[in-house]
């Protein structure tokens, strides 16, 4: 699949979201938690809880609070950009993409074109096809 005239990045996630579908099926009692950008967005504190307990680790919410703080987009972003990396590796790193936008979900909408937004759409529905198990959230 191509947009914006380049190979897209994640075009091996399908095949991989396929074999992790089947692994978590065919192994139903090995511990699995699901992290979905957008669940973080929407309300981060209960799911880093929801976390610390996956993880077996105690964790108030105030240090859930703490760590959403911490870690939130902007936080992050801004780290990045104070990050005193040579030149070279930062290049090779980011293959001279920016690797941070504004991280809200669906901003997607800004960014494709129609066109492109229908040929994600085919991409997606040929994948399906496929087997691809969908619970994606775009918004």
């Amino acid at each position: 699949m191509y947009i914006f005239g380049i190979a897209a990045a994640w075009s091996h996630q399908p095949n991989y979201l396929r074999q992790f579908s089947r692994f978590k099926k065919d192994n139903p009692d090995h511990p699995i938690i699901e992290v979905h950008y957008e669940d973080l967005k929407k309300d981060p504190v209960p799911f880093l809880q929801e976390l610390s307990r996956f993880a077996g680790v105690q964790a108030s919410r105030k240090f859930c609070q703490d760590v959403a703080s911490a870690c939130g987009f902007d936080r992050l972003k801004q780290a990045d950009v104070n990050r005193d990396l040579p030149e070279h590796l930062y290049k090779s790193i980011t293959n001279g993409y920016q690797i941070y936008r504004k991280g809200v979900v669906g901003d997607w909408k800004n960014t494709f074109t129609v066109a492109q937004s229908e040929m994600f759409d085919e991409f997606m529905a040929r994948q399906q096809e496929k087997g691809l198990p969908c619970n994606f959230r775009w918004q």
